[in-house]
């Protein structure tokens, strides 16, 4: 006999953003794999070779997005933290990911994208916010982490004991704690994915805020000296972008 169809509704900042309907397929809960922090021991919904997944999106009505026979779908799940809101089964399914094919998975959150990724993902965690806003991340089977709100990687380091560095805990906390340099008369430079559009946005506020006779360029740093610090900035932290990125839309 054929499972019911399971179905969850996406949250971002109060709103419910998109409808998503799992038919069939094999339900397996597993605990996290990971062997530090406040996710070791949890368990996740994980669902096995469905036969398809509608997304719907609830705001604007537009046609359902519909994926055929995906690998798995992974439930977002969010645990106890201090600076998290709801955790458990009401907030179950705050965030869905897909895993299309490969090493292509996507993700249904505030819109719905589809990324590629290093290695198969193991595990799928979607920390829901005190504002109701979810920051959901994956570890891979190689340990990099993926935040997918900021479209970055924290690299799998490990010490000399096999633990990964960082340590698995919040880890948009520890990204938002440590993604900047301070450089340049003692400017703080945040890591951004794309230099030079992150170099074109400091441009523009500088001039909108700054003295119009002055730029940028010429009080701090040119675009290949911006660049070099994103690189560096890159380098200490193991950070690193995703291979691929498209949004769906819907």
């Amino acid at each position: 006999m054929e499972p019911a169809p399971l179905s969850f509704t996406v949250h971002y900042n109060g709103a419910r953003p998109y409808a998503v309907l799992i038919c069939g397929g094999v339900r397996r809960d597993k605990k996290f794999a990971v062997s530090s922090g406040p996710d070791r021991g949890k368990v996740a919904m994980h669902i096995h070779n469905p036969d398809r997944v509608v997304v719907t999106n609830t705001i604007t009505g537009q046609d359902a997005i519909v994926f055929d026979r995906p690998r798995r779908v992974f439930v977002g799940y969010s645990t106890p933290s201090p600076t998290a809101g709801p955790h458990g089964a009401v907030a179950a399914g705050n965030t869905i990911l897909i895993h299309e094919k490969d090493t292509t998975y996507v993700l249904v959150g505030r819109s719905v994208e589809r990324f590629a990724v290093l290695s198969e993902i193991e595990d799928f965690v979607s920390l829901l916010g005190p504002s109701d806003v979810p920051y959901p991340y994956a570890i891979d089977t190689a340990d990099n982490c993926y935040l997918f709100d900021e479209r970055v990687i924290l690299l799998a380091r490990h010490d000399r004991h096999g633990a990964t560095v960082p340590p698995l805990g919040d880890p948009y906390r520890y990204f938002y704690d440590n993604n900047h340099i301070r450089d340049l008369d003692d400017v703080p430079i945040e890591w951004v994915p794309t230099p030079t559009a992150g170099y074109a946005r400091l441009c523009d506020a500088w001039r909108r805020l700054g003295d119009p006779r002055l730029t940028w360029a010429g009080m701090f740093c040119t675009l290949e000296e911006y660049t070099q610090i994103q690189i560096r900035i890159a380098d200490v932290l193991g950070l690193g972008t995703f291979p691929g990125y498209e949004n769906l839309g819907g």
